[in-house]
């Protein structure tokens, strides 16, 4: 009797720990609210960028969404025992490229003229083959859709810091400001629409506005923000603009050698941006609602 006990006390505790894993990995799951990104397609956010560790070849969502791994980037090789949170353009290990790739060579990287999405260079088949889960990466068009043409885009999205780290807030489509919190939009802190394809804030500063404490990242949070923190990018073995500006992969190319990506800088947000494929970037992952 007591053997049975003690089996099926083994058995509950396996079982709790396989739920609260599942629901850690699932990440968003509590409090899911959806972005369009086409007039017909709605979409849900991973709760925090990709991360990746060499030493155990594990892909995992940092833990929270304002996490960054900063000039550690620089870091990157087999044997590195930490977080890295930067990768070249389809190096993912699945496409026989590496993520802690350091080479500079743009044809090493991605399908030559062709998007990487649900292909062996797609970051989410890395993931989702750890993970079991669903989640893809973005295309350029569902940015730009996102940021310029849903309904009130424009009210959707803010330049700010959580606890002095920069970054973009992006609101989702039923957004309810939680009380005790003031949200500007970066139209009314004087970004303007350029071209469609782009928005600039002229001379002036952005990151001056949204300045919120982790207590209020929390609130945003729960009712459906999400937040893309300036990482900056590594050339090689060198990370650039740590902390000031930030560069997301979608997996849209760009011709044979770059490809699209989302790029916050201090003074612009460029929706169609493309940079070389050698240079390693951000990426946050979404996936299709259902």
């Amino acid at each position: 009797m007591k053997n049975l006990k003690q089996t099926l006390s083994f058995m509950l505790i396996c079982v709790l720990t396989v739920s609260l894993c599942s629901c850690a990995s699932q990440g968003a799951a509590a409090h899911e609210h959806a972005f369009s990104v086409s007039a017909a397609k709605q979409v849900f956010f991973a709760p925090a960028n990709l991360q990746y560790c060499p030493k155990t070849a594990t892909w995992r969502f940092a833990e929270n969404a304002y996490d960054t791994v900063g000039t550690d980037n620089e870091l990157a090789s087999a044997e590195y025992e930490g977080w890295l949170d930067l990768f070249c353009w389809g190096a993912n290990g699945l496409s026989g490229i590496e993520p802690y790739s350091t080479v500079y060579d743009n044809l090493l990287y991605g399908n030559g003229h062709n998007s990487i999405a649900d292909t062996k260079w797609d970051f989410s088949r890395a993931y989702n083959a750890q993970s079991g889960e669903s989640w893809r990466m973005f295309t350029h068009d569902e940015i730009h859709y996102m940021l310029m043409f849903r309904e009130n885009a424009e009210k959707l999205f803010g330049y700010g810091t959580i606890d002095g780290i920069r970054g973009l807030f992006i609101l989702p489509d039923d957004w309810n400001c939680p009380d005790g919190i003031r949200f500007t939009p970066s139209v009314e802190a004087g970004f303007e629409n350029q071209y469609d394809w782009y928005y600039s804030i002229g001379d002036k500063e952005n990151y001056t506005y949204n300045i919120f404490t982790k207590d209020d990242w929390a609130l945003i949070e729960q009712a459906g923000g999400v937040f893309l923190p300036a990482v900056g990018m590594r050339s090689e073995k060198v990370c650039e603009h740590t902390g000031i500006s930030g560069h997301y992969w979608t997996s849209s190319n760009y011709g044979e050698e770059f490809a699209n990506c989302l790029c916050l800088f201090e003074h612009d947000l460029f929706l169609e941006g493309n940079f070389d494929r050698s240079y390693a970037l951000s990426v946050r992952l979404i996936r299709d609602a259902e």
